[in-house]
């Protein structure tokens, strides 16, 4: 994969399987090594944004120099916004958005929303960091309240019920239970299982 002579190919039922990378991508356009940091940028800017270049570095793997070249060529597209000492880059339709209602999210492990970032602190508050991230690097899945860690959560599958259990960071309110057996539910129906919600205090 790496040298880039294969890939992963078709499922074949459970089964994951690999293909020749040049039968399973047959379409190939040819374009600068400027062109392809500023595609990635651009890409990267738009559906991760507000990023900085710290941000960009740690999910592209690219070095300084060639992270900030491809940054200052898409920097026109975006707007720009400082806090303190720290740059980001974001789409310039995106708007603040304000409700009354509860957002909650079950989120899986390795979620983009929180591995995308070099810094995770507007998600995770640093006792938070300590529970969702294990000692080896592993990332648990991760309850969202508003945008923020408020606990764990991890699946237990039966044979005719899926039990989602939940790990709080701290009290869950009346709201946020509410909001945690609605999103449990959309789960279930995802799954095409009756499902049970079962918080653990700890």
């Amino acid at each position: 994969e790496l040298d880039g002579i294969i890939c992963s190919g078709a499922n074949q039922g459970k089964r994951t399987t690999h293909a020749l990378l040049e039968e399973r991508a047959t379409k190939k356009e040819r374009i600068s090594r400027d062109e392809a940091l500023e595609r990635l940028a651009t890409r990267y800017f738009t559906s991760h944004g507000p990023a900085t270049l710290k941000d960009f570095i740690w999910w592209s793997g690219l070095t300084m120099t060639d992270a900030k070249r491809a940054m200052d060529a898409v920097r026109s597209y975006f707007r720009e916004e400082r806090t303190g000492e720290s740059v980001y880059l974001l789409s310039g339709s995106l708007q603040a958005v304000r409700s009354i209602q509860t957002s909650l999210l079950l989120l899986p492990a390795f979620d983009e929303l929180i591995i995308g970032y070099a810094d995770r602190s507007v998600v995770l508050d640093a006792t938070a960091q300590r529970r969702a991230l294990s000692s080896n690097g592993i990332f648990y899945p991760v309850l969202i309240r508003d945008g923020r860690a408020i606990g764990l959560w991890k699946r237990a599958i039966g044979r005719q019920r899926v039990d989602v259990r939940i790990k709080p960071f701290r009290k869950i309110e009346k709201a946020e239970m509410q909001a945690i057996d609605k999103a449990a539910s959309a789960l279930g129906g995802f799954l095409g299982s009756s499902i049970e919600v079962h918080p653990i205090i700890k």
